[in-house]
């Protein structure tokens, strides 16, 4: 399992002032864990607040389809079930060689 996160929780809470760092990480552990502050390679503050929102989405979209060995989220890539796209002859060519 990994842990999403976003750079500032301040911004939620309407105390920022200045541009939104957008950038979001994904962790093995929770920042807590880690023994030096994680530093967003965007921007360069620190990591700071856990996105649940994301983390619950990711969840709740899980494919578990054949056409993949691991679990994907649905509709991710062109072999995927529930894709809307169909794959092209590139596609074809860049699997099957």
């Amino acid at each position: 399992m990994s842990y999403l996160y976003r750079r500032n929780g301040i911004y939620k809470s309407g105390q920022f002032k200045g541009q939104r760092c957008t950038q979001r990480h994904s962790f093995k552990k929770k920042v807590e864990q880690y023994a030096r502050p994680k530093k967003c390679s965007s921007c360069g503050n620190e990591i700071t607040y856990m996105d649940k929102w994301q983390m619950k989405k990711n969840k709740e979209n899980v494919c578990l389809c054949a056409a993949y060995i691991f679990p994907h989220r649905a509709g991710s890539g062109v072999w995927c079930v529930e894709s809307k796209n169909e794959p092209t002859e590139d596609d074809y060519k860049a699997r099957y060689g």
